[in-house]
């Protein structure tokens, strides 16, 4: 893997499966049971808003994920968590330097 995905980006994939499930099921059993003849054509009112719905939902939510990979993916990756702020940009030289003086003091 290129980059390491934090926590919060694996937890979003994890809860979109929720998501993705039920869109993926429904429209198979639909299918399935319009081939048997098992559910009129009126059914086709109820099923299409709600496919549209939830693929819609789907969607965004995927959209946001990618977007917490590609923050995750621009992250520095350096084991250390002081240095990765720092070649962010997130703390200063300065700072860094404090850190690192408190750290060799303890």
């Amino acid at each position: 893997m290129l980059f390491r995905p934090s926590e919060r980006t694996k937890a979003h994939f994890r809860r979109g499966n929720w998501l993705f499930f039920p869109l993926w099921v429904g429209t198979l059993l639909y299918i399935w049971a319009g081939v048997e003849g098992a559910i009129s054509r009126e059914w086709d009112n109820v099923f299409f808003p709600v496919f549209g719905i939830l693929f819609a939902a789907n969607f965004v939510y995927g959209v946001v994920g990618l977007t917490l990979a590609r923050q995750d993916a621009t992250k520095s990756q350096h084991p250390d968590q002081d240095v990765a702020a720092l070649i962010d940009g997130e703390i200063d030289i300065g700072e860094y330097r404090k850190r690192k003086e408190n750290v060799d003091q303890q």
